[in-house]
């Protein structure tokens, strides 16, 4: 089928190009700085900007080598997919969580349409550059690809020796914190946990990303209850968490009881952190630096409301959704959580830290659980009756579920082979911006079978065999506000025709083909 279908629009085969949305504003504001090849002419837009244009040879300003590649990393946009994982998730049929496993910078791209403007709070505990942690290495181009390449190494840290040292690491960060910008609603914040490696550095990256009217403070947590006798120089006693919010204007939840110090007995410190993991696991630590629930629990307290959508997207032993989890019961909040990590690979008995991650949460929920069913024999002051979302869905990034060929005028897409038609849908739920958690029901309409998702949001029809008499009836019946249509369903039906298909796209129906 060629691109004469009418009104109906194939469904976008990758996330947002911002830059282009961006460029196309500027272009609208001043038409003057047009250049003949549709670009921005620079100086022409200097011209029109006049005296508002900064013309000082000298001027303050923060670069690094690799700079301008990172900034392009966080423009290209993503053309991957989000694979569901229902076997290893939990109660999937119910549950408003995500377990995302994949590199970070792809996944919040992919995130943008559905979760744009909807993240009140995030915490991220990145590499702290220390010569032996991993570190992301981005690659301009074939992003996917990179990453494939990238999961499982065992060499990826960034040593001191290395000739960019600092730069590699900023290169990293630089692009997740653009990305994840635009996922903050106006009174979203996110809150970076680090130490004194790059502190100064992140400082910089992050007031360039977020603005310095929108620096919220520099927290001094106390992360041990003892300086160590063995430290090199000044024993260091506290980590840094810095803060940016969305809107220059906001407030922490406490007000002026909030400061710039927390104390371990206020956000507890490592040790509790090792502890509370080796609870879980009967002993055993599988991850070496966690952070304490406590402090977690801290940065929910003063940041989000019951409500609130969370994210961590470098998220290690997932301390973040268990304080989330913590948090919904001692309050009886409806917060949701959104977690992602990278499949490092461990040298313990869990394969990858997404297997330490996605087992973690299922210890800590198992044990809210219970401790619900206890408290319901003996009900506790400080305790709500209710039972918190301890599920979560799982998802693993990988490449578009559609095999696109361009046969003269003509589009071609077929599903892959070794691709289910619910990854289609949750392939079409990303582009749309749909929310990964809908409910999603298989139907049969005279025998032909679909997927809705939600209750009425989106209805799915990808196998062959469908008639305009029961895309009509799957209309009329679960009302939907969206139809997604596989396009070799169209181009092996002649009585499809995009008059028919046009006609239900007047009945306030949204219809997208992929």
């Amino acid at each position: 089928m060629d691109d004469t279908t009418g009104t109906i629009e194939l469904l976008a085969a990758t996330s947002p190009d911002h830059a282009s949305r961006d460029v196309k504003a500027v272009l609208d504001l001043f038409p003057e700085a047009r250049g003949e090849d549709g670009q921005v002419d620079l100086e022409e837009l200097r011209d029109v900007l006049g005296r508002y244009v900064n013309d000082d040879a000298e001027a303050y300003g923060f670069t690094w080598p690799g700079r301008f590649d990172a900034i392009r990393q966080s423009q290209t946009p993503s053309g991957a997919t989000l694979l569901p994982l229902e076997s290893k998730s939990e109660q999937w049929d119910t549950t408003g969580n995500l377990y995302v496993e994949g590199d970070n910078l792809e996944v919040l791209k992919l995130l943008q349409t559905s979760y744009g403007g909807k993240v009140d709070m995030v915490y991220i505990d990145p590499p702290y550059n220390t010569g032996s942690d991993f570190v992301y290495r981005d690659s301009f181009g074939d992003t996917l690809e990179n990453y494939k390449e990238q999961t499982g190494q065992a060499n990826s840290a960034n040593p001191e020796t290395a000739g960019r040292y600092h730069s590699n690491w900023a290169s990293m960060m630089l692009p997740r914190l653009r990305v994840a910008r635009k996922l903050l609603s106006e009174k979203g914040v996110i809150f970076v946990s680090i130490d004194d490696h790059e502190s100064a550095t992140l400082c910089e990256i992050g007031d360039q990303v977020f603005g310095e009217d929108c620096f919220m403070g520099d927290i001094a947590w106390q992360k041990t209850y003892s300086p160590r006798n063995d430290a090199n120089g000044i024993p260091t006693e506290v980590e840094h968490i810095l803060a940016w919010s969305r809107n220059p204007h906001w407030v922490p939840r406490g007000g002026a009881s909030v400061t710039n110090y927390w104390s371990h007995a206020q956000a507890g410190h490592n040790d509790a952190a090792k502890k509370e993991i080796k609870r879980l696991f009967d002993g055993h630590a599988p991850f070496d630096t966690p952070k304490p629930t406590k402090l977690v629990r801290r940065i929910l307290d003063i940041a989000t409301d019951k409500d609130s959508l969370v994210m961590d997207f470098f998220s290690g032993s997932a301390t973040t959704a268990q304080a989330v989890m913590r948090a919904n019961l001692a309050d009886g909040g409806r917060r949701r959580w959104i977690l992602v990590q990278i499949p490092e690979q461990t040298s313990g008995s869990y394969g990858t830290l997404c297997d330490i991650g996605e087992e973690r949460i299922r210890r800590a929920a198992a044990e809210i659980r219970k401790d619900t069913a206890g408290d319901r024999q003996q009900p506790s002051l400080d305790v709500t009756e209710h039972v918190p979302d301890t599920g979560f869905r799982v998802f693993a990034l990988d490449s578009s579920n559609m095999l696109v060929q361009h046969i003269g005028t003509e589009t071609i897409s077929t599903k892959k082979a070794d691709r289910s038609e619910l990854d289609v849908l949750f392939e079409a739920m990303l582009r749309w911006g749909l929310d990964l958690s809908l409910p999603i029901h298989a139907r049969q309409c005279d025998g032909y079978g679909y997927y809705e998702a939600g209750d009425g949001v989106l209805a799915y029809c990808g196998d062959d065999g469908l008639t305009p008499a029961i895309l009509e009836r799957i209309v009329e019946t679960t009302r939907p506000r969206r139809v997604l249509l596989r396009l070799n369903v169209l181009m092996d039906n002649t009585a499809l025709t995009d008059g028919m298909v046009l006609s239900i796209a007047g009945k306030d129906v949204e219809v997208r083909v992929i």
